[in-house]
């Protein structure tokens, strides 16, 4: 499958869930964690945009700012490691 295919079905299960009970259901300090470089295609991103989009929140970077995050979409190859 490739990523076009894999993001959609991704983002069709996430769609599904809600995300209000999810984030209630989660300890203080909860930590989205993956372990690509910074702005690589991972889905702890999507997820973080998932969360903000439906919760109106900021789901902020460990050790770096949100607005040097990519949005996922343009997490690539090319963009791994670098700041927006």
């Amino acid at each position: 499958m490739d990523r076009e295919d894999y993001d959609k079905a991704f983002f069709e299960k996430l769609s599904k869930l809600n995300a209000k009970e999810i984030y209630e259901s989660l300890p203080n300090n909860a930590v989205l964690l993956c372990y690509e470089k910074f702005n690589d295609w991972c889905h702890r991103r999507a997820v973080a945009e998932w969360l903000e989009k439906e919760l109106g929140m900021e789901v902020t970077e460990w050790g770096g700012k949100r607005e040097e995050c990519f949005p996922f979409a343009e997490c690539t190859a090319e963009n791994k490691g670098k700041k927006a």
